[in-house]
């Protein structure tokens, strides 16, 4: 809908015909029936609405007549919006967008409104009439949707968190006690055949080996280091357990990250490096992988780049059942809930190069 603006009024009057006048009156009546309808004057100011217009706003037409438009304004968009808003109107240009305005009631309600600007004799706007339709179930539906993925993640950080816990306080010490009863027998007053001794000693070499890779699961599944040591080092931690997998080097320029403030869940990037690494380690094949952040006080840049076999990135755009398709989604949804963009590239033979761009602040700085 219309809202503030100050001007003054057209010295010229418009020029009709019966012709343009039966038009407008058909347009009316039409508008009548299907459309939220209001004309304004040079300032603003309400000439004219119908039924549609004070059923939802809750004015009726004596309360509204004479008052701005600015009288529906519910503070939601900021004042640059409307100063668009009015230079294109102005400039007698047809506007098109969807503002969010409050009732006579107090009820917020979004409309999706073209505003179409009424000139004289010299092609100057004189009058302003808004068309508008009620999409505020459309507008709850989307953002309904658009924290779907917010809520998906959180549910999936708990599973792991469980499963995490699970891990720790149940297997690992399972493991560990299975560990003490083994040693115990090697140690103990009882002497034993030397045969056996050693292959005794080769299991608790080997549930050594066991404990340490479910600590890493269970690091990986929920990474306290975020929380309590901060994202430098719960990134550089990351890293050192990849580094164990595969007979792969690793390159990491990370810097300093414990000062920023993200838009979203830091958890979030965490998750990314994670799955673009295990991307890497699964699929890839690569023997190097470059891992390089770069921050300036309102962005931060991170680029991975492996030497691995590549792939074709329209197979995984398409969908055609591609490794890194999933994970490839799951990273863009995880980079949206941080405000940023994620791009990848890549060609078969060539390698591949992830770069995650998002807006970040700077802790005590403005």
């Amino acid at each position: 809908m219309i809202v503030q603006q100050a001007g003054l009024e057209s010295r010229h009057k418009p020029v009709y015909n019966q012709q343009s006048l039966k038009a407008l009156r058909d347009l009316k009546s039409g508008l009548e029936h299907s459309a939220i309808f209001s004309i304004v004057n040079i300032k603003g100011d309400i000439l004219e609405i119908n039924k549609n217009f004070t059923d939802i706003f809750h004015y009726t037409e004596e309360e509204i007549k004479g008052k701005n438009h600015r009288v529906l304004n519910s503070g939601y968009h900021p004042k640059m919006y409307f100063s668009d808003l009015w230079e294109t109107i102005r400039a007698g240009k047809v506007w098109r967008g969807e503002i969010r305005d409050r009732s006579g009631q107090g009820c917020l309600y979004w409309v999706d409104t073209t505003i179409i600007p009424l000139v004289d004799e010299r092609e100057r706007p004189y009058q302003f009439m808004s068309i508008s339709y009620d999409i505020t179930r459309r507008k709850e539906m989307e953002s309904k949707l658009s924290s779907l993925p917010q809520r998906i993640f959180q549910a999936q950080e708990l599973e792991r968190d469980r499963i995490s816990r699970e891990i720790h306080d149940d297997l690992g010490q399972s493991l560990a006690a299975l560990k003490m009863m083994v040693q115990s027998i090697v140690h103990g007053a009882e002497p034993v055949p030397y045969r056996q001794k050693r292959e005794l000693k080769k299991i608790i070499k080997y549930a050594d080996s066991i404990i340490e890779k479910s600590r890493n699961l269970a690091s990986g599944l929920k990474p306290s280091t975020v929380e309590n040591k901060g994202m430098t080092s719960a990134i550089r931690g990351l890293v050192r357990a990849h580094r164990k997998y595969r007979d792969i080097k690793i390159l990491l320029r990370l810097g300093q990250l414990d000062d920023v403030i993200f838009q979203g869940d830091a958890i979030n990037l965490y998750r990314i490096i994670q799955e673009v690494l295990r991307n890497i380690i699964t699929h890839a094949q690569a023997a190097s992988v470059e891992i390089l952040f770069r921050k300036t006080l309102k962005k931060l840049t991170m680029t991975v780049k492996d030497d691995g076999k590549g792939f074709e990135h329209k197979k995984v755009r398409q969908g055609k059942g591609h490794p890194y398709g999933l994970g490839l989604s799951t990273m863009q949804e995880r980079a949206k809930l941080l405000k940023g963009d994620l791009y990848i590239e890549s060609r078969p033979g060539e390698g591949t190069i992830v770069r995650l761009m998002i807006p970040i602040a700077i802790k005590g700085k403005t």
